[in-house]
């Protein structure tokens, strides 16, 4: 087993599912929450969160970055080696799949911000929550697509395999 390999793809998963799953308990509860609080209470919870909710940001997202760029190279020097090969459409999906992580980075980081453009955008934070949760939807279906179908391991003749490798 490739120790590096699978230390970089379980480090990407798990930052994903801490930025995503954060994002969404954000959107869908804690925001939800603190429009009912008491205004001044409001005000205090949500600075104590979004700065602990802002290291988590940094965090995942260098994992995310990190692992998601050693993830690719290796996948790339694979298909090169000739043992996986890239499907078609492998470039503008894994494309896709990064610029719009990049999206999510940074509506995750603008929100957890405290500068007066980051203030800007969490008086609209609703929606700009929204938007990341969503994108990060269409991440993981792409993230699924690659995994299912973006490459396909080349077997030699007599060579068995169990398992397509991907990211």
């Amino acid at each position: 087993m490739d120790l590096i390999g699978f230390v970089s793809r379980f480090a990407h998963i798990l930052a994903a599912i801490t930025l995503v799953g954060g994002l969404f308990y954000i959107c869908a509860v804690q925001s939800r929450a603190l429009e009912e609080a008491d205004e001044s209470d409001a005000e205090s919870s949500v600075e104590a969160l979004r700065r602990r909710w802002a290291r988590i940001v940094m965090l995942t997202t260098l994992f995310l970055i990190a692992s998601g760029f050693y993830n690719l190279i290796a996948t790339i020097k694979a298909a090169k080696a000739g043992q996986i090969e890239l499907a078609p459409l492998y470039h503008p999906l894994i494309g896709t799949k990064i610029l719009l992580a990049f999206v999510v980075f940074f509506l995750a980081s603008i929100l957890a911000g405290k500068t007066e453009a980051a203030r800007r955008f969490q008086q609209k934070s609703r929606k700009w929550l929204t938007m990341a949760v969503f994108t990060s939807i269409v991440i993981v279906a792409l993230a699924s697509a690659l995994k299912v179908g973006g490459t396909r391991t080349v077997v030699t003749e007599g060579e068995i395999t169990t398992s397509d490798t991907g990211d």
